[in-house]
């Protein structure tokens, strides 16, 4: 069982150490209500996970992938892939969307969230909420099944590889587009709204996984601190008198 254990975490390393939590969490409670004299996970060393897939989409890339978008044939296809684009959401989230959760008036999408344990909003920008306001409502689904029409998509895999091959970016994965998502926003307004955005109850998940700033962006940020530090000198500095 032991060898079973140690090949499954050597080729799962991120799902073994998922379940070590999830078991220490569980023998650590047990422990305190005096069910057992100790918990034993506490002495497992996890396994060392690889590093996070940190691949974005330039803006020359975005570019390609919007303009083959905007002549794709199918329009659940485009509206699914253009969500993904403009709010960063979770495929399953998109594929799941339900149009009584989207209040185009107010410019938001509820998403049922069990792990949240409350239902998280989305806001959602003019140009999301004009795309939608043009969507065909075939059912209760914002996209529909193929099959059943309230039966949501298992996935979008052929579609997108369609797309990515159309667009000329053949490595990127359809999880990529959330992360260039959250590194523009981390970007453009920082990590703590980029992580507000991407609905993460830890910011270190969205500094390490989604939006890793480099160190230009560091250097720039350095500069501008410098510059704001040499303004307000100057503002405080007493004009000299005249002689």
């Amino acid at each position: 069982m032991s060898r079973l254990v140690q090949r499954y975490g050597e080729k799962h390393p991120t799902a073994a150490n998922r379940l070590l939590a999830s078991v220490r969490a569980c023998l650590q409670a047990a422990w305190r209500l005096d069910k057992i004299p100790s918990n034993p996970a506490m002495k497992v060393r996890p396994f060392r996970e690889n590093p996070p897939r940190q691949r974005t989409l330039s803006d020359e890339e975005l570019q390609r992938v919007l303009k083959a978008l905007a002549e794709w044939p199918d329009a659940h296809e485009r509206a699914a892939f253009t969500l993904l684009i403009e709010t960063g959401a979770r495929l399953s989230e998109v594929l799941r969307a339900r149009w009584a959760d989207v209040d185009l008036e107010a410019s938001e999408w509820r998403i049922p969230s069990l792990k949240a344990g409350h239902p998280q909003l989305v806001p959602l920008a003019g140009s999301t909420v004009a795309m939608l306001r043009r969507q065909p409502r075939l059912g209760a689904l914002v996209i529909p099944g193929r099959g059943h029409m309230d039966k949501p998509r298992y996935d979008l895999k052929s579609a997108w590889e369609a797309l990515r091959a159309a667009a000329g970016v053949p490595d990127v994965h359809v999880h990529d587009l959330r992360r260039s998502f959250g590194l523009r926003v981390a970007r453009a307004a920082g990590l703590h709204v980029a992580s507000k955005l991407l609905r993460h109850s830890d910011i270190r998940v969205t500094e390490a996984v989604y939006a890793p700033l480099g160190i230009d962006e560091l250097r720039k940020a350095t500069e501008q601190q410098a510059t704001n530090r040499a303004k307000v000198l100057k503002m405080r500095l007493p004009k000299k008198r005249a002689t």
